[in-house]
C-alpha cells in the first residue's frame, strides 16, 4: 500500500520538476549561446578598429545615426530606473516585515544590480554623447584613477 503511494508520489514530483528543470537547461543553454556570441563580437583585433571608427560602434549597438539624440534620452532615462533599487534597499532596510538577514540580502541584491545597471549604462552614455569608444573595463579603471 504504501510502495504503491510513494511511487504516486514520486511520479507527481518528478512530472512537476521535469518541466522546470527543462526549462533551466534550456536558459542555461541561451545563456552559453549568448555570451559565445558576445565574446566572438569582443575580440581582441576587434578593439582597435572601435576605437578609430565611431561608425563601427554605432553599428555594433545597432543604432543608426539619426537615432542618437533619442538613444542618449532613452539611456538618460533609464540610468534614473536603474537608480531606483537603491531606493528600494534603503526602503527594506528601513522596513520591519522580514528578518534582518532577509532585509540585508535582498537590499545586498537590490544595490548590485543598480550599481551594475548604473555602470554599464553610463558608460553607453558616455561613449555615444563624447562620439569616443573606450573599452568599458577603461573607462571604469578611469573613474576610479587606476591604470590599465
Amino acid at each position: 500500500m504504501f510502495k504503491k503511494t510513494r511511487e504516486r508520489i514520486r511520479q507527481g514530483i518528478t512530472s512537476a520538476i521535469t518541466p522546470s528543470r527543462q526549462n533551466i537547461c534550456e536558459l542555461a543553454a541561451d545563456f552559453r549561446r549568448r555570451v559565445a556570441a558576445f565574446r566572438s563580437q569582443r575580440e581582441a583585433d576587434l578593439q582597435p578598429a572601435l576605437e578609430a571608427d565611431f561608425g563601427q560602434v554605432l553599428s555594433a549597438w545597432g543604432i543608426r545615426a539619426e537615432e542618437l539624440p533619442r538613444v542618449v534620452t532613452l539611456l538618460k532615462v533609464r540610468l534614473c530606473i536603474f537608480a531606483l533599487p537603491l531606493l528600494f534597499a534603503v526602503a527594506l532596510l528601513a522596513s520591519d516585515g522580514a528578518g534582518p538577514v532577509v532585509r540585508a540580502v535582498g537590499a545586498i541584491l537590490c544595490v548590485v544590480v543598480s550599481l551594475v545597471g548604473c555602470a554599464t549604462t553610463a558608460w553607453r552614455l558616455y561613449v555615444l554623447m563624447f562620439r569616443e569608444f573606450i573599452p568599458f573595463r577603461r573607462w571604469i579603471s578611469g573613474l576610479f584613477l587606476l591604470k590599465k
